[in-house]
C-alpha cells in the first residue's frame, strides 16, 4: 500500500502558461467593462491574492460585494477559457 492518499499539482505555470490569457480576461473586465483606470502593465501586477483583495485594490473596500465580485469572477473566468481553449490542442 503506498504512503500517499493524495497529491496537490498546480499546472498553471509549471505545463502549461497561460497568464497571459488570465491577465488578457481580467483586462477586459477591470478596464473595458468595469471603467478601472489601469494600464495592461498595472493589471498585470494586481493578480495576486484573492479575488475579494483584488477588487478591493482596485476600486476600495467595500465598492463590490462578495456576491458581485464571486459573479464578475465567473465572467472572467468564462473569458478566459473561451480565449485559452483553441489553444489547447
Amino acid at each position: 500500500m503506498s504512503p500517499y492518499s493524495a497529491f496537490i499539482f498546480d499546472m498553471n505555470g509549471t505545463m502549461i502558461d497561460d497568464m497571459h490569457y488570465h491577465e488578457e480576461a481580467w483586462y477586459a473586465i477591470l478596464v473595458n467593462e468595469l471603467k478601472a483606470p489601469l494600464t495592461r502593465d498595472e493589471v498585470k501586477h494586481q493578480l495576486y491574492g484573492k479575488n475579494s483583495e483584488l477588487f478591493d485594490r482596485v476600486f476600495g473596500p467595500g465598492r463590490y460585494s462578495n456576491e458581485e465580485v464571486d459573479a464578475i469572477t465567473l465572467r472572467k473566468e468564462s473569458r478566459y477559457r473561451q480565449d485559452f481553449y483553441p489553444n489547447c490542442n
